[in-house]
């Protein structure tokens, strides 16, 4: 449930970007650098978007995981919200997203926070849905799915998730925006030795394991990950339509 004050967010921003940032034809040092067509860049977005959930009591404090050029990237989004709290994954060159949440999620203390992978692009209002949800929850966007996308399967009655990952059938995508536990998920992480996983793939264990978490069904609004050329291009599409 929502408290006063709304949830925490964090925002996972320590890797390195490598599918992505050698095709572009202006080399960032960052993949959250990339620019879209509003003026922003992929991390500016998102910390505006939830600067305005939280205006709205929907979300708390703004917290951001760091590593890969952490410097830079904190001077950057400290500019745009200076009140944030940074985490440091200062072994972000061999580990994974999965590190990243143990690291935010450990040094926290709320009952549950909205987690986002940092290349999202997305509708606003998905952000909404999460934190408004009373459990904790996947956003899912059901359909069609390719093969390269974190899909997620669910029971069609309960909508509870049974699985996630890029190697099994789903109904849909999971997009990169999470409400989860932090207490058991903090207990998960340090109890499994998990911290060279992709973050969704140990949602996935622990869905297994009997962890609850909702499909959250925003199939009805827009969202990329950004991890190649064709979802940087889905992006831009994306801001271009007016999509807040």
């Amino acid at each position: 449930m929502v408290a006063n004050g709304g949830v925490p967010a964090l925002i996972f921003l320590a890797g390195n970007g490598t599918r992505l940032l050698p095709h572009l034809e202006e080399p960032q040092r960052h993949k959250s650098f990339v620019p879209l067509p509003d003026g922003n860049t992929i991390v500016s977005r998102q910390i505006k978007q939830l600067r305005t959930l939280r205006e709205e009591g929907l979300i708390a404090d703004i917290h951001v995981v760091l590593g890969n050029v952490a410097e830079e990237m904190e001077a950057y989004i400290r500019a745009i919200e200076p009140g944030l709290v940074v985490h440091m994954n200062h072994d972000y060159n061999t580990t994974n997203t999965a590190e990243s949440a143990r690291i935010g999620l450990q040094e926290m203390t709320e009952e549950s926070v909205v987690c986002i992978n940092g290349d999202v692009v997305m509708d606003i209002d998905i952000l909404r849905l999460s934190a408004r949800d009373e459990q904790n929850n996947v956003a899912v966007i059901c359909g069609d799915i390719d093969d390269e996308c974190v899909k997620a399967h669910f029971d069609e009655q309960t909508h509870m998730i049974e699985r996630l990952g890029k190697q099994i059938g789903g109904q849909g995508e999971a997009i990169g925006v999470y409400k989860v536990p932090r207490a058991p998920m903090v207990e998960f992480l340090n109890g499994k030795g998990l911290t060279n996983k992709y973050f969704d793939d140990v949602l996935s264990i622990y869905c297994e394991h009997g962890g609850a978490l909702k499909a959250v069904d925003v199939t009805h609004l827009k969202a990329t990950e950004v991890d190649e050329m064709a979802d940087y291009e889905a992006a831009i599409a994306i801001v271009e339509a007016g999509v807040v």
